[in-house]
Formats: structure tokens, sequence, C-alpha cells
């Protein structure tokens, strides 16, 4: 049986580290650790057959980082910012896929966020192959409206905050993610994890944005 390639899906992410550093011709960027968060809404949650979908958008620019920020704790309506993937998708002992992100500084401060903002936001990885949905998206995401959640369309761009003047506080965090690589091949993804040996340390210790 064929399956017709996703052309969008969004996925919730959960905030790991970042690592700030200037790049020739992009200036400063920021380049961040996540997982895909498995205790999301079923319609965002990450499977490893949406794989092919992050990595069709990540090669036709169509990766965009949905964050939400809070302030004086209400959630403020989202922003999209462009952002492109840094390694491969990979799998920690825990069964959780972690993948890096680099949005610049510039796309941000467009954006009207501060890294304080950034770092307390909720998030999620946008991914748009095509503008076109396949006949089987569009008729999940007639389901999704007819059930009253959110639509899986159109989720256009959120209102620009202003710039909040409080500390700004980096978690130092490796540029490549570890791990056995999901790597896009053409073939039905899948992945494998090795298990851990005795004395070996994890590979990926997720203890709320720690340093590697």
């Amino acid at each position: 049986m064929t399956t017709t390639p996703r052309t969008y899906g969004i996925f919730a992410l959960t905030f790991h580290g970042l690592t700030m550093k200037e790049v020739s011709e992009l200036g400063y960027v920021y380049d961040v650790k996540w997982t895909f968060n498995r205790n999301a809404r079923p319609e965002r949650i990450f499977a490893a057959e949406s794989s092919s979908v992050v990595f069709g958008a990540d090669k036709t620019d169509g990766l965009k980082l949905e964050i939400r920020p809070m302030l004086d704790g209400q959630e403020l309506p989202s922003i999209l910012v462009p952002t492109t993937l840094r390694g491969d998708l990979t799998l920690d002992t825990n069964g959780n896929v972690r993948l890096g992100s680099r949005v610049s500084h510039e796309a941000l401060e467009n954006a009207g966020l501060s890294t304080s903002v950034f770092l307390n936001a909720g998030f999620a990885l946008e991914c748009t192959v095509s503008d076109q949905p396949t006949l089987e998206e569009q008729t999940e995401a007639q389901i999704q409206a007819e059930l009253g959640a959110l639509p899986l369309f159109g989720t256009g761009e959120g209102q620009a905050l202003p710039e909040v003047n409080t500390d700004e506080v980096l978690t130092e965090m490796s540029d490549a993610p570890d791990g056995p690589p999901m790597t896009d091949t053409g073939a039905p993804p899948s992945i494998t994890l090795d298990p851990k040996a005795d004395g070996e340390d994890l590979p990926f210790p997720l203890d709320d944005g720690a340093a590697d």
C-alpha cells in the first residue's frame, strides 16, 4: 500500500538548552536543543512516519518555530520564526526523539522577542513542504475543525511582542545531537536504539535544560 507523503505537520517541542554564537554572513544565531513533546494533544505528537515531512520542509525552507510567549502568566498569540535543522533526528534511551535547530538573533528581534521571553515560551515545529495539502490532510483538518480543535492549516503570524528588560541567561549545549540518526534516505523512516551498556552514561540527560 502506497502512502501519499504529507505536506504539512506541526509538532510540539520541549526546550532543553541553547548556544549563542556568531556566524559569518548570518550574524548571531542560537543553536537550540529540543525533544518532541510526547504529552501534547494528539495532532501535535511527532511519530516516526512524520520524519519525511520534517526533512522535506527543511529542504524547501518550510520550517518555522511556533513560539507562544508567556507574559505575567498569560499565553500571548503565537509568533512564527524561520528555523533550520542542525544534524539528524536521534533517539535517546528514554524513547524521546531529539533534534537541533538554528534560529537567528535578528529573526527574534524582528519578531519583538528578547532571549528571556524566548526561554520562557512554549514551542512547536511547523513543517510546510507544499502549499497544497494532500487529500488525507484536508480530511484530517476537517475532522479537527468539526471536533472544535485548532485548525491544522493557516495558523498565521502572531503579533510581535515588546522587548522585555530582564537578564538574558543562556544555557550552553553542544552543537550537534548524539545518538542513532534518522536521515532522509527516501526509504520508510525507522528509529534504532542501542542498549545502554553497564556503567555507561546516558547520551542525552534530560535535566531541565542543564548543559551537556
